[in-house]
Protein backbone atom coordinates (compact mmCIF):
# COMPACT_ATOMS: atom_id res chain seq x y z
CA UNK A 1 0.00 0.00 0.00
CA UNK A 2 1.25 3.50 -0.38
CA UNK A 3 1.15 6.19 2.62
CA UNK A 4 1.10 9.66 2.30
CA UNK A 5 4.53 11.13 3.08
CA UNK A 6 2.76 14.26 4.00
CA UNK A 7 0.82 11.99 6.38
CA UNK A 8 3.95 10.01 6.98
CA UNK A 9 5.22 13.09 8.59
CA UNK A 10 2.24 14.79 10.87
CA UNK A 11 1.49 10.77 12.44
CA UNK A 12 4.84 10.31 13.68
CA UNK A 13 5.42 14.06 15.01
CA UNK A 14 2.39 14.20 16.52
CA UNK A 15 2.58 10.57 17.96
CA UNK A 16 6.51 11.01 18.85
CA UNK A 17 5.23 14.22 20.81
CA UNK A 18 2.57 12.71 22.72
CA UNK A 19 4.92 10.23 23.62
CA UNK A 20 7.31 12.83 25.20
CA UNK A 21 4.75 13.96 26.68
CA UNK A 22 3.26 10.74 28.34
CA UNK A 23 6.30 9.59 29.16
CA UNK A 24 7.61 12.60 31.17
CA UNK A 25 4.19 13.57 32.19
CA UNK A 26 4.56 16.70 30.95
CA UNK A 27 6.10 18.86 33.73
CA UNK A 28 10.02 19.24 35.07
CA UNK A 29 8.22 19.86 38.69
CA UNK A 30 7.53 16.01 38.48
CA UNK A 31 11.26 15.07 38.85
CA UNK A 32 13.00 16.71 41.83
CA UNK A 33 16.46 15.20 42.95
CA UNK A 34 16.77 13.85 46.42
CA UNK A 35 19.88 12.61 47.54
CA UNK A 36 23.57 12.63 45.88
CA UNK A 37 24.82 11.06 43.36
CA UNK A 38 27.66 10.80 40.72
CA UNK A 39 26.69 8.94 37.54
CA UNK A 40 30.40 8.43 36.62
CA UNK A 41 30.50 5.72 39.70
CA UNK A 42 28.31 3.57 39.29
CA UNK A 43 25.42 2.89 42.03
CA UNK A 44 23.13 5.46 40.84
CA UNK A 45 19.36 5.05 41.89
CA UNK A 46 18.32 8.45 41.61
CA UNK A 47 15.19 9.30 43.61
CA UNK A 48 12.94 12.12 42.14
CA UNK A 49 9.83 13.70 44.02
CA UNK A 50 5.93 13.84 42.39
CA UNK A 51 3.63 15.02 42.76
CA UNK A 52 0.95 12.05 42.55
CA UNK A 53 1.25 8.09 42.98
CA UNK A 54 1.74 6.46 39.55
CA UNK A 55 3.38 2.88 38.35
CA UNK A 56 5.46 2.99 35.32
CA UNK A 57 6.86 -0.39 34.92
CA UNK A 58 8.62 -2.23 31.97
CA UNK A 59 9.38 -5.90 32.48
CA UNK A 60 11.14 -6.08 29.09
CA UNK A 61 13.34 -3.84 29.46
CA UNK A 62 14.25 -4.25 33.38
CA UNK A 63 13.41 -1.06 34.39
CA UNK A 64 10.78 0.26 36.90
CA UNK A 65 9.40 3.51 38.37
CA UNK A 66 7.66 3.04 41.27
CA UNK A 67 6.29 5.95 42.64
CA UNK A 68 4.39 5.59 45.93
CA UNK A 69 3.98 8.28 48.99
CA UNK A 70 5.35 11.36 46.66
CA UNK A 71 8.89 9.64 45.62
CA UNK A 72 10.00 7.60 43.07
CA UNK A 73 13.23 5.38 42.42
CA UNK A 74 14.34 3.83 39.80
CA UNK A 75 15.44 0.32 39.75
CA UNK A 76 16.87 -2.35 37.72
CA UNK A 77 15.77 -5.79 38.45
CA UNK A 78 16.76 -9.21 37.24
CA UNK A 79 19.97 -8.39 35.12
CA UNK A 80 23.60 -6.98 37.04
CA UNK A 81 25.25 -4.32 35.77
CA UNK A 82 27.90 -6.29 34.02
CA UNK A 83 25.93 -8.93 32.34
CA UNK A 84 24.54 -4.78 30.69
CA UNK A 85 27.76 -4.07 30.17
CA UNK A 86 28.74 -6.78 28.60
CA UNK A 87 25.58 -7.22 26.65
CA UNK A 88 25.98 -3.71 25.40
CA UNK A 89 29.54 -4.47 24.22
CA UNK A 90 28.68 -7.69 22.39
CA UNK A 91 25.84 -5.40 20.12
CA UNK A 92 28.41 -2.45 19.92
CA UNK A 93 30.60 -5.34 18.27
CA UNK A 94 28.18 -6.81 16.05
CA UNK A 95 26.97 -3.87 15.04
CA UNK A 96 30.63 -2.15 14.05
CA UNK A 97 31.19 -5.39 11.83
CA UNK A 98 27.90 -5.42 10.30
CA UNK A 99 28.39 -2.07 9.50
CA UNK A 100 31.96 -2.03 8.55
CA UNK A 101 30.54 -4.89 5.58
CA UNK A 102 27.52 -2.83 4.89
CA UNK A 103 29.81 -0.24 3.62
CA UNK A 104 32.22 -1.78 1.80
CA UNK A 105 29.88 -4.18 -0.37
CA UNK A 106 27.70 -0.82 -1.10
CA UNK A 107 30.95 1.24 -2.56
CA UNK A 108 31.60 -2.00 -4.38
CA UNK A 109 28.69 -3.97 -5.01
CA UNK A 110 29.85 -5.02 -8.24
CA UNK A 111 32.58 -7.17 -6.58
CA UNK A 112 30.13 -8.53 -3.66
CA UNK A 113 26.74 -8.66 -4.87
CA UNK A 114 26.07 -7.09 -8.06
CA UNK A 115 22.49 -7.31 -7.34
CA UNK A 116 21.85 -6.25 -3.84
CA UNK A 117 20.60 -2.72 -4.31
CA UNK A 118 17.90 -1.21 -5.56
CA UNK A 119 18.27 0.52 -9.32
CA UNK A 120 15.83 3.54 -7.67
CA UNK A 121 18.34 3.73 -4.75
CA UNK A 122 21.85 3.18 -7.14
CA UNK A 123 20.56 6.07 -9.04
CA UNK A 124 19.93 8.80 -6.58
CA UNK A 125 21.42 6.99 -3.81
CA UNK A 126 17.91 7.41 -1.33
CA UNK A 127 14.43 6.05 -1.58
CA UNK A 128 11.79 8.42 -2.51
CA UNK A 129 8.10 7.90 -2.50
CA UNK A 130 6.76 7.21 -5.74
CA UNK A 131 3.40 9.89 -5.05
CA UNK A 132 6.14 12.92 -5.38
CA UNK A 133 5.26 14.73 -8.58
CA UNK A 134 9.64 15.47 -8.82
CA UNK A 135 10.82 12.16 -7.78
CA UNK A 136 13.55 13.36 -5.58
CA UNK A 137 13.16 16.91 -4.13
CA UNK A 138 10.44 16.91 -2.66
CA UNK A 139 11.08 13.86 -0.12
CA UNK A 140 14.61 15.22 0.93
CA UNK A 141 12.39 18.41 1.68
CA UNK A 142 9.88 17.07 3.80
CA UNK A 143 12.55 14.68 5.42
CA UNK A 144 14.77 18.05 6.24
CA UNK A 145 11.07 19.55 7.82
CA UNK A 146 10.49 16.68 9.63
CA UNK A 147 14.30 15.98 11.09
CA UNK A 148 14.39 20.16 12.03
CA UNK A 149 11.22 20.03 13.44
CA UNK A 150 11.41 17.06 16.17
CA UNK A 151 15.04 18.10 16.84
CA UNK A 152 13.13 21.48 18.00
CA UNK A 153 10.68 19.62 19.42
CA UNK A 154 13.18 17.87 21.83
CA UNK A 155 15.40 20.84 22.84
CA UNK A 156 12.34 22.42 23.68
CA UNK A 157 11.23 19.44 25.92
CA UNK A 158 14.72 19.33 27.30
CA UNK A 159 16.23 22.46 27.88
CA UNK A 160 12.36 24.24 28.75
CA UNK A 161 10.60 21.45 29.98
CA UNK A 162 13.10 19.63 32.02
CA UNK A 163 16.09 21.63 31.98
CA UNK A 164 18.56 19.04 31.03
CA UNK A 165 22.17 20.76 30.92
CA UNK A 166 24.52 20.77 28.46
CA UNK A 167 27.56 19.43 29.90
CA UNK A 168 30.33 16.50 29.41
CA UNK A 169 27.86 14.24 31.03
CA UNK A 170 24.92 15.09 28.43
CA UNK A 171 26.71 15.90 25.27
CA UNK A 172 26.61 12.51 23.87
CA UNK A 173 22.71 12.64 24.89
CA UNK A 174 22.15 15.85 23.18
CA UNK A 175 23.94 14.50 20.23
CA UNK A 176 21.96 12.02 20.16
CA UNK A 177 18.57 13.85 20.42
CA UNK A 178 19.46 16.84 18.88
CA UNK A 179 22.59 17.10 16.79
CA UNK A 180 22.52 13.82 15.25
CA UNK A 181 19.02 14.55 13.66
CA UNK A 182 20.01 18.35 12.82
CA UNK A 183 23.19 17.02 11.00
CA UNK A 184 20.91 14.33 8.93
CA UNK A 185 18.50 17.08 8.00
CA UNK A 186 20.99 19.87 6.55
CA UNK A 187 22.56 16.99 4.72
CA UNK A 188 18.27 16.54 3.14
CA UNK A 189 18.19 20.11 3.13
CA UNK A 190 21.63 20.40 1.32
CA UNK A 191 20.47 18.06 -1.35
CA UNK A 192 17.52 19.71 -1.45
CA UNK A 193 19.04 23.00 -2.34
CA UNK A 194 21.91 21.55 -4.53
CA UNK A 195 24.71 22.36 -2.08
CA UNK A 196 25.69 18.96 -2.37
CA UNK A 197 25.32 17.21 -5.78
CA UNK A 198 22.61 14.19 -5.68
CA UNK A 199 23.92 12.84 -9.07
CA UNK A 200 28.00 13.11 -10.76
CA UNK A 201 30.48 13.61 -9.08
CA UNK A 202 31.80 15.15 -5.87
CA UNK A 203 35.16 16.89 -6.17
CA UNK A 204 37.83 19.46 -4.40
CA UNK A 205 36.27 21.81 -7.09
CA UNK A 206 33.29 22.38 -5.51
CA UNK A 207 34.50 23.40 -1.95
CA UNK A 208 30.68 24.32 -1.27
CA UNK A 209 29.71 20.80 -1.66
CA UNK A 210 32.79 18.96 0.11
CA UNK A 211 32.62 21.94 3.19
CA UNK A 212 28.72 20.79 3.20
CA UNK A 213 30.00 17.13 3.10
CA UNK A 214 32.80 17.81 5.95
CA UNK A 215 29.74 19.56 8.38
CA UNK A 216 27.72 17.17 8.25
CA UNK A 217 30.17 14.09 8.35
CA UNK A 218 31.85 15.57 11.54
CA UNK A 219 28.74 13.93 13.85
CA UNK A 220 30.75 11.26 13.65
CA UNK A 221 34.38 12.42 14.58
CA UNK A 222 32.32 14.62 17.56
CA UNK A 223 31.05 11.13 19.03
CA UNK A 224 34.37 9.57 18.95
CA UNK A 225 35.98 12.92 20.78
CA UNK A 226 32.85 12.38 23.34
CA UNK A 227 33.29 9.14 24.25
CA UNK A 228 37.51 9.52 24.36
CA UNK A 229 36.04 12.63 26.74
CA UNK A 230 34.14 10.23 29.00
CA UNK A 231 36.91 8.12 29.20
CA UNK A 232 39.72 10.64 29.46
CA UNK A 233 42.00 8.94 27.46
CA UNK A 234 44.28 10.28 25.89
CA UNK A 235 44.65 12.54 28.71
CA UNK A 236 45.66 15.72 26.83
CA UNK A 237 42.22 17.58 25.48
CA UNK A 238 44.48 18.73 22.12
CA UNK A 239 45.02 15.04 21.47
CA UNK A 240 41.44 14.28 21.23
CA UNK A 241 40.49 16.99 19.15
CA UNK A 242 43.35 15.92 17.08
CA UNK A 243 42.15 12.36 16.28
CA UNK A 244 38.56 13.75 15.77
CA UNK A 245 39.46 16.01 13.39
CA UNK A 246 41.99 13.24 11.54
CA UNK A 247 38.79 11.03 11.48
CA UNK A 248 37.12 13.69 9.60
CA UNK A 249 39.54 14.73 7.26
CA UNK A 250 40.12 10.75 6.45
CA UNK A 251 36.27 10.52 6.03
CA UNK A 252 35.96 14.02 3.52
CA UNK A 253 38.97 12.85 1.77
CA UNK A 254 37.99 9.16 1.24
CA UNK A 255 35.03 10.35 -0.35
CA UNK A 256 35.81 13.20 -2.33
CA UNK A 257 39.39 10.86 -3.75
CA UNK A 258 38.03 7.69 -4.05
CA UNK A 259 34.58 7.29 -3.82
CA UNK A 260 33.41 10.85 -5.36
CA UNK A 261 30.09 9.63 -6.61
CA UNK A 262 27.26 11.94 -5.46
CA UNK A 263 24.82 8.95 -4.82
CA UNK A 264 26.34 7.33 -2.19
CA UNK A 265 27.12 10.29 0.13
CA UNK A 266 23.84 9.96 1.58
CA UNK A 267 24.39 6.54 2.86
CA UNK A 268 27.92 6.97 3.19
CA UNK A 269 27.38 9.61 6.08
CA UNK A 270 24.82 7.69 7.48
CA UNK A 271 27.05 4.14 8.32
CA UNK A 272 30.55 6.14 8.74
CA UNK A 273 28.25 8.30 11.61
CA UNK A 274 27.25 5.22 13.04
CA UNK A 275 30.73 3.66 12.53
CA UNK A 276 32.26 6.65 14.53
CA UNK A 277 29.63 6.25 17.13
CA UNK A 278 29.41 2.51 17.95
CA UNK A 279 33.27 1.64 17.13
CA UNK A 280 34.43 4.11 19.24
CA UNK A 281 32.76 3.00 22.49
CA UNK A 282 33.51 -0.38 21.60
CA UNK A 283 37.17 0.42 21.73
CA UNK A 284 36.85 2.57 24.84
CA UNK A 285 34.54 0.81 27.17
CA UNK A 286 34.62 -2.94 27.77
CA UNK A 287 32.56 -4.60 30.49
CA UNK A 288 35.20 -6.05 32.74
CA UNK A 289 36.37 -2.64 34.40
CA UNK A 290 34.36 -1.17 36.86
CA UNK A 291 34.52 2.33 35.54
CA UNK A 292 33.70 0.84 32.17
CA UNK A 293 30.98 -1.05 33.09
CA UNK A 294 29.57 2.33 35.03
CA UNK A 295 29.99 4.14 31.75
CA UNK A 296 28.26 1.56 29.78
CA UNK A 297 25.53 1.57 31.91
CA UNK A 298 24.99 5.44 31.61
CA UNK A 299 25.45 5.39 28.09
CA UNK A 300 22.42 2.94 27.47
CA UNK A 301 20.85 4.18 30.68
CA UNK A 302 17.43 2.82 32.45
CA UNK A 303 15.89 2.05 29.23
CA UNK A 304 18.66 -0.64 28.11
CA UNK A 305 16.74 -3.04 26.10
CA UNK A 306 15.15 -0.15 24.56
CA UNK A 307 18.35 1.64 23.97
CA UNK A 308 19.31 -1.58 22.06
CA UNK A 309 16.64 -2.05 20.10
CA UNK A 310 16.41 2.00 18.61
CA UNK A 311 19.88 1.46 17.72
CA UNK A 312 19.34 -1.81 16.04
CA UNK A 313 16.44 -0.46 14.69
CA UNK A 314 18.25 2.67 12.96
CA UNK A 315 20.76 0.24 11.50
CA UNK A 316 17.76 -2.04 10.42
CA UNK A 317 16.27 0.35 8.28
CA UNK A 318 19.62 1.88 6.58
CA UNK A 319 20.34 -1.68 5.42
CA UNK A 320 16.52 -2.24 4.39
CA UNK A 321 16.42 1.03 2.59
CA UNK A 322 19.07 0.08 -0.40
CA UNK A 323 17.64 -3.61 -0.86
CA UNK A 324 14.05 -3.27 -0.08
CA UNK A 325 13.09 0.10 -2.36
CA UNK A 326 11.92 -0.87 -5.55
CA UNK A 327 9.93 -4.14 -3.70
CA UNK A 328 7.93 -2.35 -1.20
CA UNK A 329 10.14 0.82 0.95
CA UNK A 330 9.53 3.23 -1.80
CA UNK A 331 5.79 2.62 -1.21
CA UNK A 332 6.01 2.73 2.43
CA UNK A 333 7.29 6.22 2.55
CA UNK A 334 10.60 5.53 1.74
CA UNK A 335 13.31 7.24 3.82
CA UNK A 336 11.08 9.13 5.98
CA UNK A 337 11.15 5.75 7.89
CA UNK A 338 15.00 6.05 8.43
CA UNK A 339 14.40 9.87 10.10
CA UNK A 340 12.02 8.02 12.08
CA UNK A 341 13.80 5.75 13.42
CA UNK A 342 16.66 8.00 14.29
CA UNK A 343 14.13 10.10 16.13
CA UNK A 344 13.21 7.38 18.29
CA UNK A 345 16.41 6.76 19.03
CA UNK A 346 17.15 10.33 19.94
CA UNK A 347 14.22 10.49 22.54
CA UNK A 348 14.94 7.02 23.66
CA UNK A 349 18.61 8.44 24.69
CA UNK A 350 16.86 11.47 25.70
CA UNK A 351 14.60 9.42 28.22
CA UNK A 352 17.18 8.06 29.88
CA UNK A 353 19.07 11.00 30.98
CA UNK A 354 15.88 12.56 32.03
CA UNK A 355 15.20 9.58 33.89
CA UNK A 356 18.62 9.36 35.86
CA UNK A 357 19.23 12.82 35.72
CA UNK A 358 22.48 12.68 33.93
CA UNK A 359 24.79 15.19 36.09
CA UNK A 360 25.56 15.47 39.59
CA UNK A 361 22.98 15.48 41.85
CA UNK A 362 22.84 18.30 44.59
CA UNK A 363 23.21 17.20 48.60
CA UNK A 364 19.57 16.78 49.55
Amino acid sequence: PKIPVDLTITTMTKLSFLCVLHLFNGSSALYKPHGHHDITRGGLKPNFGVTNDQLFSNKANDVALIVSGGATKIETTGISDHNKAKISFYADAIWSIANLAFLIVWLKPEIFRPNLFNTEFLKYGFCQNPQDVNPFNPTQEKCAVFDGTMACLTLLVGWLGFKLPLNALTIGVWGNAVAYPVAHGLAHFAIFKGIIKSTGKISWEEPLSVLALAAILAMGPFAVYTNMDMKNTPKSQETRIGIALAILAALVVIFVDVIQDAPKALLYINVTINLCIITSRLLLFGYKDKGDVDKRNMIFGPLFFTSLLTISLVILVMWIEPTMCDAWFSAAGGHIWFDVALIFMGLTAFANAILTKAKHLPSH
